[in-house]
């Protein structure tokens, strides 16, 4: 059996694509036949970079192709996008959070080593 909307279906997609499908599918309930059938093949030329589905064309040139072969591109070569498909990603409120493993000493030494830098280089302008 085929799907109706194949392009539009996360499961029937790559994981790389299933966020941006979703967003697309947030509002695709919404829309009249006509509609959701220029949506299905906007996102199956823009998002999936296939030129050869069954609805009607949008980009024409080789330039505009180009473009959607290219974010394609882009996104499957991302390193987040791939970590976030495979379980992997870590998420940024890990990263905003502050470093246990670092001491008050440690900011000392900081500033020192930058107070001296700062010194260092004053002395070699003047000389």
């Amino acid at each position: 059996m085929k799907a109706r909307y194949p392009g539009l279906q996360p499961h029937l997609n790559l994981k790389t694509r299933y966020e941006e499908i979703t967003d697309v599918l947030s509002y695709f309930n919404t829309l009249n036949e006509k509609d959701k059938a220029f949506l299905a093949a906007f996102v199956e030329e823009e998002i999936n970079a296939n030129m050869n589905h069954s609805g009607k064309k949008i980009n024409k040139s080789k330039a505009a192709k180009k473009k959607c072969y290219d974010r394609n591109n882009a996104r499957n070569r991302c390193i987040y996008t791939r970590a976030k498909a495979s379980h992997n990603a870590i998420p940024f409120s890990h990263l905003t959070e502050g470093d246990t493993s670092k001491d008050e000493m440690d900011d000392v030494i900081d500033k020192l080593d930058r107070k001296y830098n700062y010194l260092s280089w004053e002395s070699d302008e003047e000389s």
